[in-house]
């Protein structure tokens, strides 16, 4: 949990937001005090999957971390997709691709 002011101080080039606790209430994106954030400015906003609810999901953090690296670091990322690794990672964990669910349940990997 980050609070504005704090957003505000660090002014961040790029802001990930967990979609699991994500809501409009949360975060105004149309907010003016978000306008002046660097972030807010170029349009680098992107959503990651929920992975500390009531434990860590692993397999999330691992998930995401793809997906962040995607993001910060595009040419190393090259020919990964984001979902498909997902997938992959949770058929190995629990025995099923679960990436489209969680996406239509909680949002996924998006910009926002």
């Amino acid at each position: 949990m980050v609070n504005k002011e704090a957003i505000l101080e660090w002014d961040p080039e790029i802001v990930f937001v967990d979609m699991g606790s994500y809501s409009e209430d949360v975060i105004d994106l149309n907010s003016s005090v978000y306008q002046e954030i660097k972030a807010f400015q170029k349009g680098n906003l992107y959503g990651i999957l929920p992975y500390n609810w009531h434990h860590i999901n692993y397999g999330t953090v691992l998930a995401n971390s793809y997906h962040v690296g995607s993001v910060l670091y595009p040419e190393e990322f090259t020919g990964i997709d984001t979902e498909e690794k997902a997938d992959e990672i949770y058929d190995m964990l629990v025995g099923e691709p679960v990436y489209e669910d969680i996406e239509r349940d909680l949002g996924g990997f998006t910009e926002l």
